[in-house]
């Protein structure tokens, strides 16, 4: 998961295809992964979401402005 969020932050994105073929991932773990990561910006960095791209057919991380 570490990887994925290096990823995410250096602003590359996630394909899913591509990172459950490279990490031998099922469609649970990398729905889990994706929770998780979601999660985590939204309690270190709520000015981040997690966006599933549909033109990249990525997720990246977008910035949404602060929320309270």
């Amino acid at each position: 998961m570490l990887y994925l969020l290096d990823l995410l932050f250096h602003g590359e994105g996630i394909d899913k295809e591509d990172v459950q073929g490279r990490f031998s991932l099922s469609e649970a773990s990398f729905i889990r992964y994706i929770a998780e990561i979601r999660a985590f910006l939204m309690e270190n960095h709520p000015e981040l979401e997690l966006h599933y791209l549909k033109r990249e057919r990525r997720y990246k991380i977008v910035e949404v402005g602060f929320r309270s």
